[in-house]
């Protein structure tokens, strides 16, 4: 199993190409590189010429040509605009690999001298809010003044945030190539081999801009070198900083103990945890917290608990790194996201919070990767096992994050095909190929097996056309739905536009249609303020206990046959049995059970107690707000939920609402709060 072409081939040609007119053996290509002669002559592109026997030579490429054809770029010319210029004019400079003036920046992105010296100024202005200078010397070219520490973060996110742009790629790895041929595809060699050698679990899908970064950064490791480094104690013990250790002296000959340290918290960004390594035990614990805090405000629980740790753990080991180390990780997906799980993301958010603490700052795309663990679980709790025939893997290289998005999308567009749990490339090799019928991967593979190339998160045409694809191969051999574009150029000649509308709005509408066939057809989840009503809330001044309180409370629900006498009695014993997991906040609890249980609609009502009650007779938990729950699923009453957990993280509508005197007070907040969102 491998690559179909792509990065893989395109970086090793680096090697052949610092010597072009040098005679190659095959022979020699295939032990030194791990090229065989029909993946050189297939990939090359009509490169090899001279062949005789196992001899050949290569035409000449220039770096430009031979780095748009690794990143596939069609353009004859590539621009970036003024942002990008800043950033890549920044690592230019950091790199050391040059003494830099405005002419080289000139003929490097063929701008005039005062495009140059305007993206100049800009970027001295976005250092200065870093302490950062980048300063002018006739003798030494440009060079920055600042804490190393800082200007390599910033080096890091630079190239993180421009990782997505091809265009943008395309400057940072012509630059390298201009000043050393060989250096990406020896350091990107290196680590590839360590990492699988020493059985190091790591996102292959992000060690490209590791793999970029650390050829910016090489010389400086040298040169500037580091005088401190936080926590060095902590990552001199990980399993991995030997292997860290012996890469930075063979790669960038350094034995420097703090550069080791440095390194290893570059690394780990993309490596998963070990369960088994005692180093990262808080860690896990936090994954157990999150759990325990995302199904305390969900008000669901998860049954597939263990796995759900095990990926949650996962994916916190290379989290814990970025947040603590200030590295940040773009996520392309996050808009979608957080429109596709927007109570799921809002829920996620408070949970972590809850870990971590308010004076931590956790960047949204990260809240956004854990959302789709939560969101890909609910979704298969709900979904129940498939026993159909068809068997379907997921390959995703990006991290198990990305293969949550993909496996959720697959399983919605088709649900009589059973999923295999995501895997990445190097499980795939070890996987039986008698186990699957199908692969879905984001990435061209080869194989026996049909591969159908997606995206983690499609848009409406694309799910139609992946939809259609599978459907001609597998479902009704022959057999396929037309698509929109098909429809449309059928029926074109008898109909006319409405003024605003276009053949894309219809190629749009009509996409949309077709991949809600296919979906499961979403249950409408009921908003906060529609679960609670003017005759499901109850004002007192005082009750016994706190069984009293929770009795009180549900008898709204009772009365409108929304729920059973029994789910009163479950709710009680789920406390006695769990502890006062029911306790979400200051004053507010949320009572509830298991659908099961009793509840035959979707509900919530509320009890406001003006005297405190003391859930479980502790006063560590006082209450004053009763919300009763009644869910059908673990999904439908989200949306209700994070209403009411924005409600709860705003200080003053959460003041106003344990102090409302009447229910109609209570309404007015939890309207307000739903208008703030």
């Amino acid at each position: 199993m491998m690559y179909s072409g792509g990065s893989e081939m395109d970086y090793k040609l680096a090697y052949l190409l610092n010597e072009p007119n040098k005679k190659y053996s095959f022979e020699d290509i295939q032990k030194r590189y791990g090229l065989s002669k029909d993946q050189l002559l297939k990939e090359t592109g009509g490169l090899i010429t001279n062949i005789q026997e196992d001899e050949f030579h290569l035409k000449h490429i220039s770096i430009e040509a031979f780095t748009k054809a690794s990143l596939e770029l069609r353009d004859e010319e590539v621009f970036v605009d003024s942002e990008d210029r800043m950033k890549l004019i920044f690592l230019m400079t950091y790199s050391k690999l040059d003494e830099l003036s405005v002419f080289h920046f000139q003929d490097f992105f063929l701008m005039s001298k005062g495009t140059i010296s305007a993206d100049i100024k800009a970027l001295r202005t976005n250092l200065d809010s870093f302490n950062i200078e980048l300063i002018y010397n006739r003798k030494l070219g440009f060079y920055l003044k600042g804490d190393e520490i800082v200007i390599r973060r910033l080096a890091k996110n630079f190239i993180s945030s421009m990782f997505e742009n091809q265009k943008a790629k395309y400057y940072l790895l012509v630059w390298l190539l201009e000043n050393n041929m060989t250096l990406y595809a020896f350091i990107r060699d290196y680590l590839t081999q360590t990492m699988h050698g020493q059985k190091i679990d790591f996102v292959y899908g992000r060690l490209d801009e590791i793999v970029y970064f650390l050829a910016y950064t090489a010389k400086r490791i040298k040169e500037m070198p580091l005088k401190y480094m936080e926590d060095q104690k902590f990552l001199s013990e990980l399993a991995i900083f030997p292997v860290v250790e012996k890469t930075c002296f063979e790669v960038f000959q350094s034995d420097n103990q703090i550069e080791v340290a440095y390194m290893t918290t570059i690394l780990m960004t993309i490596v998963q945890g070990d369960l088994a390594d005692p180093s990262f035990t808080f860690i896990l614990q936090d994954a157990a917290s999150l759990i325990k805090n995302f199904e305390r405000l969900a008000a669901i629980h998860f049954e597939n608990y263990h796995q759900l740790l095990t990926n949650i753990f996962y994916h916190l080991v290379p989290t814990y790194f970025r947040i603590r180390f200030g590295y940040s990780l773009p996520n392309p997906l996050l808009l979608d996201i957080k429109q596709k799980y927007r109570d799921i993301f809002q829920i996620t958010m408070d949970a972590f919070e809850e870990v971590v603490g308010k004076s931590v700052m956790v960047p949204e795309s990260e809240i956004g990767y854990l959302t789709i663990l939560f969101g890909g679980e609910i979704y298969r709790i709900n979904k129940g096992e498939n026993y159909e025939n068809l068997s379907a893997l997921i390959v995703c290289p990006s991290g198990i994050s990305s293969s949550l998005i993909l496996a959720t999308e697959l399983e919605n567009m088709f649900p009589t095909i059973q999923f295999l749990k995501p895997m990445s490339i190097s499980e795939l090799s070890e996987t039986d190929a008698g186990t699957y019928d199908i692969i879905f991967s984001t990435i061209p593979l080869i194989s026996e097996k049909k591969v159908y190339v997606t995206k983690p998160l499609m848009t409406a045409y694309e799910k139609n056309v992946i939809i259609n694809k599978v459907q001609n191969d597998w479902i009704l051999p022959g057999v396929t739905l037309p698509n929109a574009e098909e429809i449309i150029a059928a029926i074109r000649p008898y109909i006319h536009y409405k003024e605003g509308v276009n053949r894309e709005k219809l190629l749009e509408v009509l996409n949309h249609k077709f991949t809600k066939l296919f979906e499961h057809k979403e249950v409408e989840k009921p908003l906060l303020k529609e679960l609670i009503t003017e005759d499901t809330v109850t004002v007192v001044d005082h009750v016994e206990d706190w069984k009293a309180a929770i009795t009180l409370a549900a008898n709204p629900l009772l009365r409108q046959g929304k729920i059973e006498e029994k789910y009163i009695d479950a709710m009680i014993q789920k406390v006695e049995e769990n502890g006062p997991f029911i306790h979400i906040g200051p004053f507010v609890a949320l009572p509830h059970a298991r659908p099961e249980e009793g509840v035959n609609e979707i509900g919530m009502s509320i009890l406001k107690v003006d005297e405190p009650v003391n859930l479980l007779d502790d006063v560590a938990h006082p209450i004053k707000l009763f919300i009763c729950l009644a869910a059908v699923d673990n999904d439908t009453h989200l949306k209700a939920l994070a209403n009411l957990t924005n409600i709860l993280s705003d200080e003053a509508l959460l003041d106003r609402l344990v102090n409302a005197i009447n229910p109609e007070a209570i309404l007015e907040v939890i309207n307000e709060g739903e208008e703030e969102e």
